[in-house]
This record gives C-alpha cells, structure tokens and sequence, in this order.
C-alpha cells in the first residue's frame, strides 16, 4: 500500500490534480503490476500519465519491488520541483505559443486556427498579396509540388504495424496523401486545403519505386550517406514526369528531408556531413525555386521533462548508456544542422528562391510518450505521425518562437498563417517581413525576375496604368503650362505682324470709281459680204448657240408662218 502511495503521489504532483488522469487502476492491480517486473508495461498502459523515467527502470529492470519505490520516490521530489516552476510561469502568465527570443524577431500573431477540413478556415492570401516570388514571401498556396526524402520516419514504416518490412507511404506525415486532412492528418493533406492541385503526394504502401510520379524517395534503413543517392532519384523524378511542367521553373516545391532516427538508433552516431552536404547542392544547383525542410533524429519526450529523449530506451546501442547519453549524441546532430542553416543563409543572398529550414530534432513531446511507439520497438506510430504532422506545421507557421513548454500537441490546434507575415517563417522574413500588395505592383508597374528581384518596367501601349491623385495633379498643372506658353507664342506672333502693317483696324479705305467703257462703234451700215465675215458670222452664231440658216430653213417647213418669219431674220 505503500507503494500505491506513492504512485499516487507521483501522479498528483505531475499534473497539478487528478482531474487530468485520463483512467487509474484499482490499488490491486497497481501491486499487482509490481510484483513482477515483466508486468511494467502493462502498468504504463493503465496509467495514462506516466512519467518519463519510470520507462527507464523498466528498460534496465526492476528486480525487486524495493528499488522501484525508492527510485519513484526520488524521480518524484524531481518531477515535483520541475512541475512546480511550471505552474508558477503560467500563473503568472497566459499561454502563449511563443518562447523568449531576441526582441528583433517579428512575433507571428495567430487569429485563426484549425483542427480538421470542416473547421478549416485559413484566409486565402494569395488574391490579395503578391507572393511566391522568393522563400522570404512563400505562402502555402504557392506550393506546387511536395516531395520527401529520408529513412523510415519519412516513408513511413510501421504505421499502423510494427512490422519493419511495410512501408506506409500514403499515411506518412512527410508524404502521404490519402484520405483527406479528416481521416489522416499529414503535411501534404494540410497543404491541398491551400493548394488543391498539389502533385507528387505518397499512396498506398510499398517501397521507393511503387510510383514514380510519386516524389517519395525515403526508405527505410536508410541513412545520411544514402541522401545523394535519393537526391539524384528525386531530381530524376521530376524531369521525367514533370517536364512539362518544369521541375522548379515556375513551380514551387517542399521537399521534407526527415533522416537520422534509424541512423542514430542502430550506431549511435553522428552524421554523415559530407553526403548532406553533397544531397543540398544537388537540389540547389537544379532546382530554382525550392524549400527544402531539413529534419534530425525523432525527439520523444514527455511533457513535464522535454530535454530526455526516450528513443534511448528503445535502441540496442543506446539503451544500457548512463542518461545524458542521448543529449551528447544530439549535440553533433544540431552543430552540424547549424552550420547547414548559415550556409544557406548566405546562399539565400545570392538565389533568393531557395531556402533550406534545418531542425535538428523531430520534436514530439507527450503526456502518454510510450503510447506514440509500438511496444518494445523504436517504431512512431501514427499517432505519433499526427503528433509530428501537427509540431512540424505550427512550427513552419510561427519560426523559432514555437514554443512546446506551454503547448500541449494532443490539445493544440493547427495554426493558420500569422496575420502579420502570411508566409512559411524562414530567416529571409524572421526580423523583416514585408508585404507587398498586388494594387501596388499594378501600380507602381514591377515584375519580377527569376531570383525574386524587383524591377521597374514601362508598361507598353495600350495597356493603361491606374493614374493616381498625386498623377492627374501633375497632368494638370502641365496643361495649363503649356496652353500659356502656347498662348504667349501665338499672341506675341499676331502682335508683331499688326505692327508690321500700314493701315490701322479702323482706317477708312477710299472708294475707287470705276473705269468709263469704251465708245460704241457705229454698226448703221452691214459689213460687206464677203467670205471672211461669212467666216466671222458663222463664228459668232455657234458662240450665240444660234441656229444656221440650213437648220432654219429645214426648221421653218415645220413651223407656222409668223415663227418662220421669226426664224429667218434671226438668221439674217
């Protein structure tokens, strides 16, 4: 009884009360458990808020009843001290998702969350910003492709079995796309809710080569040595059934590089830099616009003691090693991911449309850690895969001030873009975050070249640019300009032309009489007849249109008597 005690015990000052113990055993079958040794897992599965290091004694062995009581009374006076600075912050303060970072980052300010497709209501950016021109303004409906490369965690094998030899690519968090964000929750189904036509999502189970189109090159056992190898596959891949399209021309692709659990677990041993090294200039010299998520080995923790990983207990290399061993190992881990993230830093400089997000350690951090393995194998179930889904997406929301202290990510939401810098939080946007507007490009007429920098182009003929106030005042003021410069010239002309003349306006200009006509000639007596004034009179009778004396004769047989007359003295 005394025993259950302190079970009990532990159990209150790990949680604050018993309000959040989720079942507890009757005090029988807690002795129960205890009275033999091989029974202590069938003690962490009834308590659903076990302790991190009661895990540890069971993976070196409790001979006797004694020694587990002592060593679970002194992890609880440990337990007790760390919970209580735990409550005394978020006493004083109210949860945040943030953690303390210099003052220089830009916070995210979160204003919308999600927890599955029908609460699914993340505003859409894109018709409103201008976006995807560089990794510093990448917005997930950018994202075009998704692509994954790694060991087991990332082809995901032993999902829903701890068989080694089934590869569930389908529902790995890094690939998977069946089913919808409802049925499973991964990076690529959380993706389609922005990007609907996203290409090279996982199916099914199998290995590597189950589908081509598929970009998921992970495969189980494989190691950071093995990266070029599948870089090369992946770069393969994208030319064969994406020409068309263009592998990283105008498209965007995520490739999510999840390596180093399976490595780690079976040497315990560091990474290979080299080969990294060797993958990342693969993609960086072939692809033009990519954002490549470099992630460690996978960091299961509990909640209350977030810095003791209990993958230890699980490998064969690792398991028999004094604590602090697996926090050694994963400081060459996290030197060499730094290192990676300032190179890429500087390249990002040079090629604005690649970016590289090194995480040293796949973080999952739970009140039931054991629970998100398979029992006695170092296998993420896929729960554990929701768990990663959900950490590695608010993390890429929110940068490095995503904190898991204050979150619990079997209760926490998935976090829509920050309001105040909508894109994927990488170090070209941490401390300056600018937005630019599509009104502004159209405005201030911009286009963007293929490493996302700005240039200022004319737009051509016809196309009409939006004339603002400041404009049409400009346009005003040269109008009036020019009609007085116009109106100057034009009077300065017609005043120097009214001096040049002799008269004024008003002068009073002379009448002219007009010339005497010339005298008569005397016509009493007729010209002879002779044949020039025959000539002559033939002459003026055709300018007369008068009729000849043959058409006058021939037209006097027809006429009457008086016109006849009439007729033949005209012609006479």
């Amino acid at each position: 009884m005394r025993l259950t005690s302190f079970l009990v015990t532990l159990t209150i000052l790990a949680y604050g009360s018993t309000e959040n113990l989720t079942r507890v055993t009757t005090p029988s079958s807690i002795t129960a458990s205890f009275s033999d040794s091989s029974n202590f897992t069938t003690l962490e599965n009834e308590f659903s808020e076990s302790d991190g290091d009661v895990s540890q004694e069971h993976a070196e062995g409790a001979n006797s009843s004694d020694e587990v009581e002592n060593n679970i009374q002194a992890h609880s006076d440990e337990a007790a001290d760390n919970n209580s600075d735990i409550s005394d912050e978020q006493n004083d303060v109210e949860r945040e998702i943030v953690t303390k970072v210099p003052d220089a980052i830009i916070p995210s300010h979160i204003n919308n969350t999600f927890g599955n497709k029908k609460t699914f209501s993340c505003p859409r950016v894109k018709s409103d910003l201008m976006t995807g021109t560089m990794v510093g303004d990448l917005s997930p409906e950018d994202i075009s492709f998704i692509a994954s490369m790694g060991d087991g965690v990332a082809s995901g094998v032993g999902l829903f079995d701890k068989n080694m030899d089934v590869e569930f690519r389908g529902a790995s968090f890094a690939s998977g796309g069946d089913a919808n964000m409802d049925g499973l929750v991964t990076i690529p189904n959380i993706l389609r809710e922005f990007s609907p036509s996203i290409a090279g999502v996982s199916h099914g189970m199998g290995d590597a080569d189950l589908s081509k189109h598929q970009l998921s090159v992970a495969s189980k056992g494989a190691t950071t040595k093995d990266l070029p190898k599948q870089a090369k596959e992946l770069l393969k891949r994208l030319s064969t059934h994406y020409s068309s399209q263009g592998p990283g021309i105008d498209k965007w692709i995520m490739i999510i590089i999840a390596v180093g659990t399976e490595e780690l677990c079976s040497t315990c041993s560091g990474p290979d830099e080299r080969a990294i090294g060797e993958a990342l200039t693969l993609l960086h010299t072939s692809l033009n616009k990519a954002l490549v998520i470099l992630l460690g080995p996978t960091h299961v923790s509990h909640q209350a003691k977030q810095k003791k990983n209990l993958l230890k207990y699980f490998c064969n290399c690792s398991k028999n090693e004094q604590p602090g061993f697996m926090e050694k190992k994963a400081e060459n881990w996290i030197n060499v991911f730094k290192r990676f993230q300032a190179e890429y830093d500087e390249k990002m400089d040079m090629k604005k449309t690649f970016g590289l997000i090194a995480l040293p350690q796949l973080t999952v951090t739970s009140r039931t850690p054991l629970q998100l393995f398979h029992e006695g194998a170092p296998i993420i179930n896929r729960r554990g895969h929701t768990y990663m889904s959900k950490w590695l997406w608010n993390r890429l929301m929110t940068g490095e001030r995503y904190n898991l202290s204050s979150a619990v990510l079997s209760q926490d939401s998935y976090f829509c873009p920050s309001s105040g810098c909508p894109y994927f939080r990488t170090s070209m946007n941490m401390r300056k975050c600018a937005m630019l507007s599509l009104s502004d490009v159209h405005e201030k007429m911009l286009i963007f070249n293929h490493d996302g920098e700005v240039i200022k182009v004319h737009i051509p003929y016809p196309l009409q640019v939006r004339r603002t106030q400041n404009t049409l005042y400009g346009i005003a003021v040269a109008v009036v300009v020019i009609s007085s410069i116009a109106a100057i010239i034009a009077g300065t002309i017609i005043y120097n032309i009214s001096k040049r003349s002799v008269r004024g306006r008003f002068d009073e200009v002379p009448e002219t009489e007009a010339p005497p006509d010339p005298p008569k000639t005397p016509t009493d007596h007729p010209a002879p007849f002779t044949r020039q004034n025959a000539l002559n009179r033939q002459s003026t009778r055709r300018t007369l249109d008068v009729p000849s004396p043959g058409y006058a004769a021939m037209s006097a047989k027809k006429m009457s008597p008086e016109r006849s007359e009439s007729m033949q003295l005209l012609t006479e």
